[in-house]
Formats: structure tokens, C-alpha cells, sequence
């Protein structure tokens, strides 16, 4: 699955932003949909925090338990020093964040509209592309 979560989170700002029904996101989520959705840019993105429950509770009978807990004040600092900056510095450099949201109403997403809009988009404009497998 390709951008998987890069389109999730296009799709959540879609939503948020007026640019797509609440009720896509249902539709999107379906087995063997194909729905064109944004693709959120990468910069900003990172995986934040593990969750190893399962693991744990497989074989916590057996090994020691997996956890991040030891170690959240050094993962707080590597963020704040190394990862923040890095997207703060990234974004004001080149800016693909804010330009991906000006240009989020403006782009051609004809499955962002309703159902029933007979390939309009939400802001009107005539939406004349095919769709495109959601990865």
C-alpha cells in the first residue's frame, strides 16, 4: 500500500478543510475501492510512538515485556533536537507543506465531491480524469 498513510492523512485534510464529504472517508476504507485521494506530503511525518500490547501479550509469560517507556526523555530530546527542527527548517526552506494546502482546493479530485455530483468536484470545477487506485 503505497503512501498509505500519506493518503490517509490528505484524505483527513480533505475532510477537514471543506474539500471532501465526512462520508468519503467511510467509502474510502472499504476492501477494493479505488478513490483518488491527496496525497499529504511526506515532510512532517514520522512515526511518534510503539505500541507492542500485542507482543507483550503473547509472550509476556516467556519474555520481557517490549516498551518505549524507559526511554521517552531521550525520545523527547532526539525529537525536539533532531526530527522538529528538521521539519520546521525543511518546511520553511521549501515551503511543500503550505503549498500543497493552497493548492488542495484547486486540484482535480473528481471522487472528493458527493456521490451525486455527476463529476463536479466540491468547488465546482468539472472534474474530467479517471480515478486512480488509492495504494
Amino acid at each position: 500500500m503505497l503512501h498509505q498513510i500519506r493518503k490517509m492523512i490528505g484524505l483527513a485534510v480533505a475532510i477537514f478543510r471543506g474539500c471532501a464529504p465526512e462520508s468519503l472517508l467511510e467509502r474510502a476504507l472499504q476492501k477494493d475501492v479505488n478513490i483518488n485521494v491527496p496525497t499529504a506530503p511526506e515532510v512532517g511525518l514520522y512515526l511518534d510512538e510503539c505500541f507492542f500490547s500485542s507482543y507483550n501479550q503473547k509472550w509476556g509469560d516467556s519474555h520481557e515485556e517490549l516498551s518505549m517507556k524507559g526511554y521517552e526523555p531521550e525520545a523527547e530530546d532526539f525529537k525536539m533536537k533532531h526530527i522538529y527542527t528538521h521539519i520546521a527548517s525543511t518546511e520553511h526552506k521549501e515551503g511543500v507543506v503550505g503549498l500543497w494546502l493552497h493548492s488542495l482546493n484547486h486540484r482535480n479530485y473528481p471522487d472528493l465531491g458527493p456521490a451525486e455530483n455527476n463529476g463536479n468536484t466540491s468547488n465546482g470545477i468539472s472534474a474530467d480524469t479517471g480515478n486512480v487506485v488509492a495504494e
